[in-house]
């Protein structure tokens, strides 16, 4: 992650709960700047296939989510993601339990979508969650499929999108569970989706406190109870989908990051050529000893990039700190290098004596 932010002119986070992890697993990040900008959604190209064999796929979601005799008052709650503990499947059938144990909660039916539930190869982590499936009685009420090309067919046939996942960035799963009007509930802290949803007042509806299944069963008992409820709280995502995840809009973000970035790309090969000139730098100060031997150009553009990122911050040479000189003065009006900024003045080169 340093690395990638190191070499990257920008470097953009889809979510506020993102970057405040990679900050907590390295601390140097919080000197760098980022931008925040939620991935637009994502319309996939038609895969082409012939009727038969698209019927065929549509009968097995089907069949898993709605089979034949289901009571046509069974409310559908959907899981979906690859079977790990990051994603909290264990946390999904924890709730089902909560909500199975609940009045009208025996009317909820609970399907997973995605691949890796395999107990009977999976010591790891499937065949514990077999195990707790068996130990709470929910045979009857968990079933779990592997992914499908007819996921649309599952968010049209499911009454709501359970996301109980420990950590999810901003889950495609739920953004397209939202553009087709499907009530989405998760954990606070977990997933930008959570700070989207309470940031647009659909917070008491959709949003538990961290890891709190206690309270995620109440939320999806109380949609489970109400058609009505379900109906306004889907129409309510579905507008704010269209609204917030514009993936022409989010594009154009893109677009315009990268083209304000060109100007400071520009800036840092001017930055290079001067310290290059100037010739001060003390490559065996600088460099660090898994790096000794790199060209004396590049170990100057490593400097430069070490101060704009924020990544790796070290003195060129002794005797000058641009930490402390952008302390003292900031950073100049042009973009350009501490160390370049009282190196030229005027075009005249002056720092060919003591700093």
């Amino acid at each position: 992650m340093r690395e990638a932010v190191f070499f990257s002119t920008e470097t953009v986070f889809s979510t506020p709960l993102t970057l405040e992890n990679a900050i907590s697993e390295y601390s140097d990040l919080g000197n760098c700047q980022f931008h925040i900008i939620p991935q637009g959604r994502c319309a996939l190209p038609a895969v082409k296939s012939d009727t038969a064999s698209r019927m065929k796929e549509d009968a097995k979601v089907l069949s898993v989510l709605r089979p034949e005799g289901l009571p046509k008052d069974t409310v559908v709650v959907l899981g979906a993601g690859f079977v790990q503990l990051r994603k909290g499947v264990d946390l999904f059938i924890e709730c089902a339990a909560r909500v199975v144990q609940a009045d009208h909660g025996e009317h909820c039916r609970f399907v997973w979508i995605g691949e890796g539930y395999e107990p009977g190869h999976d010591l790891g982590y499937s065949v514990y969650l077999a195990d707790q499936i068996r130990r709470s009685g929910l045979q009857q009420y968990i079933f779990f499929m592997g992914e499908t090309s007819s996921i649309e067919t599952a968010y049209r046939a499911a009454d709501l999108l359970l996301i109980s996942s420990r950590l999810d960035p901003l889950p495609n799963v739920a953004i397209d569970a939202m553009a087709h009007g499907l009530p989405v509930v998760c954990f606070e802290k977990t997933t930008g989706i959570a700070d989207i949803l309470s940031a647009n007042g659909l917070g008491k509806e959709c949003v538990a406190p961290y890891l709190d299944t206690v309270e995620m069963a109440s939320r999806v008992i109380a949609l489970a109870r109400s058609k009505a409820l379900r109906q306004k709280v889907g129409e309510q995502l579905r507008q704010l989908a269209l609204k917030q995840f514009d993936m022409e809009g989010y594009v154009k973000q893109l677009e315009e990051v990268g083209l304000n970035a060109s100007g400071r790309i520009a800036q840092e090969r001017t930055n290079v050529e001067e310290i290059s000139k100037a010739g001060l730098s003390r490559l065996d100060f600088f460099l660090p000893p898994h790096l000794k031997g790199e060209l004396s150009d590049d170990a100057i553009w490593r400097y430069v990039r070490s101060w704009s990122s924020g990544i790796d911050r070290r003195k060129l040479f002794p005797g000058f700190h641009p930490g402390i000189f952008l302390e003292q003065y900031g950073m100049p009006e042009s973009g350009g290098d501490p160390l370049v900024t009282i190196c030229v003045r005027d075009n005249q080169r002056v720092c060919g004596g003591t700093i």
